[in-house]
């Protein structure tokens, strides 16, 4: 039975392609059907038969000049002089449709042959480019996709296509061939995704692409400041000054500023933002607030003017001007106006607010330890806070350590205090003394945070090894997310 119909279907294929060779014009739809059954066959010398009628009868259509090109290819006739019809016949993206369907039924030497004829004839070695190296493509020859990708004209589609193949090609070809400055954002991408991470950042760092020159400021500010050594664009000039900022190099970082001030408009206020913070820091008033009245944004202003009240007693005004801004800087320093004016109960309530906010904040480390102190010792903060407050703002203290239920704090503060003035060993002391007691975790594990930031100036390998220690050590201490960032 089975046989009956395989023998009917053979019948049908055979009228069908009896009628359509009597009365193409009739049986038209017929092709479509033919050619596909010849093709999956290998029958080219039907196909040929077909392709050749529907070229005489039913006029011009680059399907039929496909077919009838691939059936003569592959019966060992002539085809370049059909070649020749078909440029008198078609326009150039005709002819395109037409490789397009040689090279989508996988024949990929005829079509390369076809256009490496049209580009002699031609005396073109650019045409036709694109649908070259799809066949390259195709073929898994990325040595010549590569070659004929810098042929394309459009410089989108070239950025596209270099990231597709670059897992394929040495990153040092690519870079030989792409030179111009509006290729440094993709040779960055496809460095980093090489691991090549210096040339990458340096390509970022080159193209002046600010959104990855932002991921790198914080992700590793050290590559920054080596790639920036020799620049003199103010751009440019504007992170690396803030790479100095991030490690704590503040004076090196005053000088940037104080060059490029008013020479990169977009970063005006942040420029102006970062010399008030530096000079506050070294307590130079005078320049920190002829910095602040140069900030036009509202809200830097008093978020800075925030720093600047804390630093010179003015408590009263920072209630007002920080409780309506919601940034991390206006939230941290209404919180430590309220500690150190000892409204501890609003400290507290500010310091869980802070924390549920910013949970990845720098400053969480502290506002965590002033958390725990404030829910834990409050009655013993009265003469606690104003030798706290002192440190802060960089004066000289004595610390007479107090009864052996609140050394701890004492002693940690001296600590601070002792690191604040690069007095490393005696503050590492202290520091090791907290760590080994029998205090509650979190206080040993602000303890090794601070030995671990003291290292990090020091030896990376060691304040790496200590953030380890802390996430084995601690796995469920609060600070987990900013050691992982850290690390």
């Amino acid at each position: 039975m089975a046989f009956f119909f395989i023998l009917i279907f053979l019948n049908q294929i055979e009228i069908k392609e009896k009628l359509f060779l009597e009365e193409p014009k009739k049986y038209r739809i017929f092709y479509f059907e033919l050619r596909d059954k010849y093709l999956n066959n290998k029958e080219f010398e039907k196909l040929y038969k077909i392709s050749k009628v529907a070229i005489c009868e039913l006029g011009k259509n680059y399907i039929f000049y496909s077919d009838f090109l691939i059936s003569r290819y592959l019966t060992n006739r002539k085809f370049y002089s059909l070649i020749d019809s078909i440029d008198l016949f078609f326009e150039k993206e005709e002819i395109k449709r037409i490789l397009f369907s040689m090279i989508d039924l996988k024949f990929y030497e005829l079509a390369e042959k076809f256009i490496k004829y049209e580009r002699e004839k031609n005396k073109d070695k650019k045409l036709f480019s694109d649908m070259l190296y799809r066949i390259y493509i195709e073929k898994n020859d990325y040595k010549n996709a590569f070659k004929e990708l810098k042929n394309f004209e459009n410089k989108e589609i070239i950025k596209v296509e270099i990231k597709r193949i670059s897992k394929n090609i040495p990153f040092e070809t690519i870079e030989n061939e792409f030179q111009e400055e509006e290729f440094y954002p993709v040779l960055a991408e496809i460095a980093i995704s090489k691991n090549l991470y210096e040339k990458g950042i340096n390509y970022y760092i080159k193209s002046k692409d600010e959104k990855k020159l932002e991921e790198y400021l914080e992700r590793n500010p050290d590559y920054i400041i080596r790639f920036t050594e020799k620049e003199n664009d103010p751009l440019i000039l504007y992170y690396r000054a803030k790479a100095f900022e991030i490690k704590g190099e503040k004076e090196k970082a005053k000088d940037i500023y104080e060059i490029i001030k008013d020479k990169v408009e977009k970063f005006n206020d942040e420029i102006y933002y970062s010399l008030s913070k530096i000079y506050l820091e070294k307590n130079e008033m005078g320049e920190a607030k002829k910095n602040i009245d140069k900030i036009k944004d509202r809200n830097k202003k008093l978020e800075v003017m925030g720093l600047y009240n804390i630093l010179t007693g003015n408590f009263k005004e920072n209630f007002e001007i920080l409780k309506e801004i919601k940034s991390s800087d206006a939230s941290f320093y209404l919180f430590l106006t309220h500690y150190f004016s000892k409204n501890f109960d609003k400290a507290e309530t500010l310091s869980f607010k802070f924390i549920s906010n910013f949970p990845k904040d720098k400053r969480i480390p502290e506002v965590l330890y002033l958390s725990y102190i404030l829910k834990n010792f409050k009655e013993n903060l009265n003469d606690y806070v104003p030798i706290h407050y002192k440190i802060f703002k960089g004066e000289d203290v004595e610390i007479n350590l107090k009864g052996e239920k609140i050394d701890f704090l004492y002693s940690y503060l001296y600590g601070v205090y002792l690191k604040k003035k690069n007095k490393i060993n005696e503050s590492l002391k202290l520091f090791e003394k907290i760590k080994e007691s029998d205090l509650p975790d979190i206080i040993k594990v602000k303890a090794l945070i601070e030995i671990g930031e003291i290292y990090e100036k020091i030896d990376k390998n060691k304040a790496k090894e200590i953030y380890k220690e802390i996430i084995l050590k601690y796995p469920e201490n609060p600070f987990f997310p900013y050691i992982e960032r850290k690390l």
